[in-house]
């Protein structure tokens, strides 16, 4: 990923978790998961859906780790 990508990335996650009037930080995040989520899917698309959980679920594990 390039670092323009990753700046614009940045940016717009900041935007995307912060709760407003007509949602909360919890509904904001669900978005921000179900959009990644659907992005996987599409990216690997041969993969099913306990694959692709697992996959991401070690994704996410090893940021926990960064």
């Amino acid at each position: 990923m390039t670092m323009f990508y990753l700046w614009v990335l940045k940016k717009i996650t900041a935007k995307l978790v912060q709760s407003s009037a007509n949602s909360s930080h919890e509904d904001n995040i669900t978005l921000y998961y179900m959009i990644m989520y659907n992005a996987a899917q599409l990216e690997f698309n041969e993969d099913n859906k306990p694959t692709l959980d697992s996959f991401l679920t070690e994704c996410f594990e090893e940021s926990c780790k960064k």
